[in-house]
C-alpha cells in the first residue's frame, strides 16, 4: 500500500468513527503507524461552508500552519464541528505536497440554518408557554429529518393542556441557500376532559374516598385551579399505585387495580375513567417479631415497633415501622443497618405474621466533616452547632440535631437548604458532607401596615410607614444588627440594636439596643389633648446556653427608660357629665405618669423550631421575668412581671403542606408596694399582636364615659392577660411563596391597677371576660412579604357600637 493511500484509509477511519462504525482497536492500531511517519502541515482549506463563517470553524481546529500533523487529533476535530450543531456531513482529507509536508482539506456539508420560528393555529399554548418546555429557539441549525421528534415533543405539550386531538404538521421553507423557516401548523381542535371518574370492585371503600386519593379528577367549573378534568395517561398509572396504596394500608393485603379503562366519548371526544378494583380480603396482624442484640433485647425493639397484634395490616405502618427502626439503631451508631420485612400471610385465618430481620454491620466513626455551600457564613459558626464532632461515633440523633441547630440559624434556605451527605470510607469510617444553600440575610426594608403591628404595646390603627437595614449574620460571624424607625400619626420609633451569639468563642450571648419612641394613644378619649408618650431608653443583656436545659438560652438584662408627656393630660366631658369629671381625671392621673424606670429582668427560652421565620415544626417557649426597681424619684414606678409563652408547629398532612400552628401566652404584673405601673407595661389585648379581629385594647379594662348620648371608650390596659392563637397553614402556591391561613383567637386582659380606688361606673371589662374571633389571612413573600389578616368577632357586642370585623394588613418591601 502506497504511503498517500494508507493515510487517506486512515482519516476516513477517523471520520467513520464518529458514527461508531469501526472498533477502536482497529482505528488506534492504523493511527500509531502513521505517526510514526511525521509530516507538516502546509496549509489547511475549508470548503463547503455557506451560514458558518471559515473563521468560525478555523477556530475549531487543533491544527495550526507548520504544526507536526497528529493524526489521532482527527476525531477530535469532527466531534468538536459535529457538537456546533450546523453540520451533517463533515469530511477530512489529505493531499501529499513533499515527503515532508501536507495540505489538510476539510470538507463540510451544512444544515439548513433557522432563521425564525414561526407558529400558526396555537390559540391556546403560546410561543413563549412552548419555548420553556422544550427551547425550540435553541435549536441552530435542522433537516427534514429531525422534524418528527419536534412535533411529537409539541403534542405532549398539547396533552398536558387536555387538547388530545391535536395535529401538528411541521416544514422547512427555504428562505435563501441553506436557510429556512422552521413553520409548525396546528389544529388544537377540541378540549377532551375527563367528566366521568368509576370504580368498579369497590365493595368496602365508598367511590367518594377513592375520589380523594387521585390526581385524575373530573372536570369541574374551578377545574382550572387543580387541573381536575385534565387526562394524563401517566397520571392513571400512578393512581392506580395510588388506589393500591391505600387498600393494602388498610388491612387489604392483596388488593389489585388490575386495569384502568378510558373510553372516548365519539361526539365530544371526552373522556370516561374506570379503574377495576380486586379487593380481596381483610388481613389482620397476628404476630410481630424483631430481632435484638445486646445494646437492645428483641422484647424492647418490639415494644417501640408501632404495628401491633390485633391491628389491621397496613403497607405504610410496615414502612414506617422499617424507618423508626432504622432511626433506632442509628442512635446506637449502627447508621447502616438494613432492615428487612419478613411478611407471613395466612390465607385460612386472614392474618398475618410480620418479622422485622435487621442487619447491623459495624457502628461508624466520623473521619471527616465537610460543609459544602457556605459562601457567606463561616465555618466556625456552622461547626459550633454541631454535636456531632470528628473521631466521634455517628448517630442518627447526632446528624438530625445537628441539622435542626444549623437550620434554626435562619441563615439558609429553608426547603432543602441544610442537608447531610454520607460518604462511607471503609467498614467503620465514613466522611460527612454538610451541603448548604444559603439565603440572603441582610436586607434594607420599607415597610406599610394598618390594624397594628406585631407588638402588643403598638395602639396604631392608622397606616404606618418604616424602614430600616438589619443582617443576622453580619460578614458571616453570626452577629445580627437591626436600625429601623417608623412612623404613623399615633406613633414613631427609632431604635439601633447589635448582639452576638457567642461571645469570647464561648456560648454567651450578648447585645444592647438603644431606642427613642413616640407614641400617641389617640383612641384615648374624654381628654383636652391627645396623651402624647415620649419613651427613650436602653436595654443590655447577657445570656448563656444551658446544654442541660436541652440548649436553653437563660438571659439576664437590664436597662433604663425615660418616659415623658408632652403637656398635661386634662379630663374633658360633656356639659351634662360633668358630675364624672373628677372620676375622669383621677383615672388619667392614674394611667399617664411620667417618670425614670430602671428595671432589671431574667428570661428562659428553648427554641426546637425547624426555622426561625417560616417553622414547620417544633415548639419555641419562653418565660420572661421583669422587676422594675422601686425607687422615690417622680414616678416612683415599682412592678413584678411574668410572662410564659409557647408556640407550637405540627404537619398535619406532608403531602399537602398543612401545618398547625398553636400559639399560648400568659401574664401577670404585681405592683410592689404603693408603687405604680407605666402604661406601656400593661396589657392591652386586642389587634394584631394578640387577639385579631379585635381593636388595640379592645378586651380589657377599659375607661367608659357617657358624652352627649354616646359611650366613649379608652382602653386602660391590665395586670393580667391571656391570649391564644391556632392557625391553620397552607400553601396556595406550589413554592410557599403564598400561604393562606384560618385562625381562631381568644383572650382576656383584666385588673386594672388601683381599680378598687377607681370611680366603678366609670371602668368597662376590669374583670375577666373571655372574648373570641376567628378569621382568614394570607402571607405573600414574593415579591414583597405581605401579610393581611380579617378577623371577625365571635360574641360581637352590637349595643356597644362593636364593628363586626377588622382587618390587619403589613407589608415590608426589601431592598
Amino acid at each position: 500500500m502506497s504511503y498517500t493511500t494508507r493515510h487517506l484509509f486512515i482519516l476516513w477511519l477517523s471520520i467513520m468513527n464518529s458514527g461508531n462504525l469501526y472498533s477502536n482497536e482497529i482505528n488506534n492500531s492504523a493511527l500509531a503507524e502513521y505517526d510514526l511517519i511525521p509530516k507538516r502541515i502546509n496549509a489547511i482549506t475549508i470548503s463547503g461552508n455557506i451560514v458558518v463563517s471559515t473563521s468560525a470553524i478555523e477556530s475549531k481546529i487543533p491544527y495550526k500552519k507548520n504544526d507536526i500533523f497528529k493524526a489521532s487529533k482527527s476525531n477530535a476535530l469532527i466531534k468538536t464541528l459535529f457538537n456546533l450543531g450546523y453540520f451533517r456531513n463533515i469530511k477530512v482529507m489529505t493531499e501529499p505536497v513533499s515527503d515532508s509536508l501536507i495540505n489538510i482539506i476539510i470538507i463540510v456539508e451544512e444544515k439548513n440554518k433557522v432563521e425564525n420560528i414561526i407558529y400558526t393555529g396555537n390559540k391556546h399554548l403560546t410561543a413563549d408557554e412552548i419555548e420553556k418546555k422544550i427551547h425550540i429557539s435553541e435549536i441552530k441549525s435542522i433537516d427534514p429529518e429531525e422534524l418528527p421528534n419536534l412535533e411529537e415533543q409539541l403534542k405532549k405539550l398539547y396533552i398536558e393542556k387536555s387538547y388530545h386531538n391535536a395535529t401538528i404538521t411541521s416544514s422547512l421553507v427555504q428562505t435563501a441557500e441553506n436557510r429556512v423557516n422552521l413553520e409548525f401548523c396546528i389544529e388544537e381542535g377540541e378540549k377532551s376532559l375527563i367528566k366521568r371518574v368509576f370504580f368498579t370492585g369497590n365493595k368496602t371503600i365508598p367511590s367518594r374516598k377513592l375520589r380523594t386519593l387521585i390526581f385524575t379528577r373530573e372536570d369541574w367549573i374551578l377545574g382550572f385551579f387543580d387541573k381536575a378534568g385534565s387526562y394524563q395517561p401517566d397520571a392513571i398509572e400512578y393512581d392506580k399505585h395510588v388506589i393500591e396504596n391505600f387498600y393494602q394500608s388498610n388491612g387489604f393485603l392483596t388488593a389489585h387495580v388490575t386495569d384502568a379503562l378510558v373510553e372516548t366519548d365519539p361526539c365530544n371526544k371526552h373522556f370516561t375513567v374506570t379503574f377495576v378494583i380486586e379487593e380481596g380480603d381483610i388481613y389482620a396482624i397476628n404476630s410481630v417479631t424483631a430481632n435484638g442484640t445486646d445494646v437492645m433485647p428483641s422484647e424492647h425493639v418490639v415494644a417501640r415497633i408501632p404495628i401491633k397484634p390485633g391491628h389491621v395490616y397496613s403497607k405504610e405502618m410496615v414502612r414506617t415501622t422499617m424507618e423508626a427502626l432504622r432511626l433506632m439503631w442509628g442512635e446506637f451508631g449502627y447508621i447502616y443497618a438494613d432492615v428487612q420485612p419478613n411478611i407471613k400471610p395466612n390465607v385460612a385465618t386472614k392474618t398475618v405474621d410480620l418479622e422485622f430481620i435487621t442487619d447491623l454491620g459495624n457502628k461508624i466513626n466520623v473521619n471527616r466533616i465537610n460543609i459544602i455551600g457556605n459562601k457567606k457564613t463561616r465555618d466556625k459558626v456552622i461547626r459550633r452547632e454541631f454535636i456531632v464532632n470528628e473521631g466521634e461515633m455517628l448517630t442518627s440523633f447526632a446528624m438530625e440535631e445537628s441539622k435542626r441547630r444549623v437550620e434554626l440559624l435562619g441563615y439558609f434556605d429553608q426547603k432543602n437548604g441544610v442537608n447531610w451527605k454520607i460518604s462511607r470510607i471503609n467498614e467503620k469510617e465514613a466522611d460527612l458532607d454538610l451541603i448548604l444553600k444559603e439565603v440572603k440575610t441582610g436586607k434594607l426594608f420599607g415597610q406599610i401596615g394598618f390594624g397594628g403591628l406585631d407588638d402588643i404595646k403598638s395602639p396604631s390603627q392608622s397606616f404606618k410607614f418604616g424602614g430600616g437595614i438589619q443582617d443576622t449574620n453580619l460578614l458571616g460571624t453570626g452577629i445580627s444588627y437591626n436600625a429601623n424607625g417608623t412612623y404613623s400619626f399615633q406613633d414613631s420609633t427609632l431604635s439601633a440594636s447589635i448582639a452576638t451569639p457567642w461571645l469570647f468563642n464561648r456560648p454567651i450571648r450578648a447585645g444592647i439596643d438603644v431606642n427613642h419612641r413616640d407614641t400617641i394613644y389617640d383612641d384615648f378619649k374624654n381628654v383636652n389633648t391627645t396623651p402624647a408618650e415620649r419613651t427613650t431608653g436602653f436595654v443590655g443583656n447577657l445570656g448563656l446556653k444551658v446544654p442541660r436545659l436541652y440548649y436553653s438560652v437563660v438571659l439576664w438584662d437590664g436597662g433604663w427608660d425615660k418616659i415623658r408627656y408632652k403637656s398635661p393630660i386634662l379630663a374633658v366631658v360633656g356639659p351634662q357629665e360633668q358630675a364624672f369629671q373628677p372620676g375622669v381625671q383621677k383615672i388619667i392621673d392614674n394611667a399617664f405618669i411620667p417618670g425614670n424606670l430602671a428595671w432589671i429582668g431574667l428570661s428562659s427560652v428553648q427554641d426546637l423550631r425547624n426555622h426561625p421565620t417560616f417553622p414547620t415544626s417544633g415548639h419555641q417557649w419562653i418565660v420572661n421575668t421583669k422587676v422594675g426597681i422601686p425607687h422615690n424619684a417622680p414616678g416612683n414606678f415599682g412592678f413584678f412581671k411574668f410572662d410564659a409563652d409557647i408556640k407550637y408547629f405540627t404537619p398535619l398532612i406532608d403531602v399537602y403542606n398543612l401545618v398547625l400552628y398553636m400559639h399560648g401566652h400568659v401574664g401577670l404584673i404585681a405592683q410592689l408596694g404603693k408603687h405604680e405601673v407605666p402604661y406601656r407595661e400593661l396589657y392591652h389585648i386586642g389587634g394584631i399582636a394578640t387577639v385579631r379581629g379585635f381593636e388595640f385594647g379592645q378586651i380589657g379594662p377599659q375607661l367608659a364615659v357617657p358624652n352627649n348620648d354616646m359611650l366613649q371608650t379608652s382602653s386602660l390596659g391590665g395586670k393580667k392577660a391571656f391570649w391564644l392563637n391556632l392557625e391553620l397553614q397552607f400553601p396556595i402556591t406550589p413554592d410557599m411563596g403564598l400561604r393562606g391561613v384560618f385562625f381562631y383567637d381568644g383572650g382576656a386582659g383584666w385588673d386594672v391597677p388601683n381599680g378598687n380606688t377607681l370611680d366603678p361606673l366609670l371602668l368597662r371589662n376590669n374583670h375577666f371576660s373571655y372574648r373570641h374571633s376567628i378569621g382568614l389571612g394570607v402571607r405573600l413573600l414574593y415579591p414583597t412579604p405581605v401579610r393581611i389578616d380579617w378577623g371577625f368577632k365571635l360574641d360581637r357586642k352590637k349595643k356597644r357600637g362593636e364593628s363586626a370585623s377588622e382587618i390587619h394588613f403589613t407589608a415590608i418591601q426589601e431592598f
